[in-house]
């Protein structure tokens, strides 16, 4: 709950969400938020990363429209994990009211569910949007490709798909090209 737990082999960082994540020699980064943060660009975890983050009761807010291909508020990059906590309970994943753009996007058009994996056990993804304005018209909560979505707690609700054509749809979560979801 407090992130200094007797824990010797996990170090959480405070984390402001605007500030870069810092990894250590294995690639990995544990953080927790500290505050609600909104931002214009997206969280990405690049390939070769492994990022954890906990909410800590806090909201990521994505106040711009992310419309390209492969983004979103957090991208998942080819090879890259991905862990998403939220000990406090309250953390959300979404956009402001008047923007467009999907929640979390996992993988790519290449590598493999294998190597790419998001997995949840806490927070919510809730409040995105994805509409004819997106280059990507599917998955406005959670679109995995190529890559593993393991969903052990947490919520996906209230996600639109606002498009008038859509490759595989999904509001809440789209998986296509390999990608796997497991509940």
């Amino acid at each position: 709950g407090d992130h200094t737990g007797d824990c010797p082999a996990v170090k959480w960082t405070a984390w402001d969400g605007k500030t870069t994540i810092v990894y250590d020699d294995d690639n990995t980064a544990y953080v927790y938020l500290s505050d609600d943060v909104t931002r214009t660009q997206t969280i990405s975890v690049n390939s070769g990363k492994t990022l954890y983050l906990c909410l800590n009761g806090h909201s990521i807010t994505c106040a711009a429209d992310i419309t390209k291909a492969f983004y979103a508020t957090v991208v998942i990059s080819y090879d890259a994990r991905f862990v998403l906590c939220d000990c406090k309970g309250g953390g959300t994943i979404t956009h402001t009211d008047d923007t467009v753009g999907k929640g979390v996007r996992v993988g790519s058009s290449s590598g493999s569910p294998a190597t790419t994996s998001f997995t949840m056990f806490g927070g919510s993804i809730s409040g995105n949007r994805v509409t004819d304005t997106c280059d990507e018209k599917d998955g406005g909560g959670v679109l995995v490709q190529n890559a593993t979505f393991t969903m052990y707690g947490g919520a996906i609700t209230d996600n639109h798909l606002e498009a008038a054509t859509s490759n595989y749809g999904g509001g809440g979560l789209c998986t296509y090209n390999d990608g796997e979801f497991i509940m």
